[in-house]
């Protein structure tokens, strides 16, 4: 039996309910927006980033990362500072209020993924990880119609 597209489609709906990531007004990541927990977490493995960069890492249009980085400096878990390589720029870093709120982001997907990963069948690890890495280049190359209309 030949798998379809919908049950591709399908399939990834399952995930993205089981991530909790389909309400986006409803989707948390340690008490804030999945979205403002993504850019908190680019900033923190970057150690500091310009807005463009941050902007192209997660695929999103400069002024929406620049209202989420506004949200973050306003709670105090990011700032913006003089890049020291020109005076022109800035970068956008954590504080330290924001460097303990990314650690322990991180050390909780660490547990959730590391629970996931033990009850993937050892024998079907590696299939798991070569399908994802060829969904997310599937996934890289085409943008669906839904994404289309909320950038128009």
């Amino acid at each position: 039996m030949e798998f379809q597209p919908v049950e591709l489609r399908e399939a990834l709906r399952r995930i993205f309910r089981k991530l909790g990531i389909l309400e986006r007004d409803e989707a948390r990541c340690c008490s804030m927006s999945l979205s403002r927990c993504q850019v908190l977490v680019e900033i923190g493995r970057s150690g500091g980033i310009s807005l463009v960069d941050l902007a192209a890492r997660l695929g999103l249009e400069k002024s929406s990362v620049c209202r989420l980085v506004d949200g973050l400096v306003e709670d105090g878990l990011a700032e913006r500072k003089e890049s020291p390589l020109d005076r022109r720029y800035l970068v956008i870093g954590l504080t330290p209020e924001g460097k303990a709120r990314f650690m322990d982001i991180e050390e909780r997907m660490e547990a959730f993924i590391a629970q996931v990963w033990e009850r993937l069948p050892k024998d079907q690890r590696a299939t798991v990880l070569e399908s994802l890495r060829v969904l997310e280049d599937a996934l890289g190359c085409c943008g669906s119609d839904c994404r289309r209309e909320e950038k128009e």
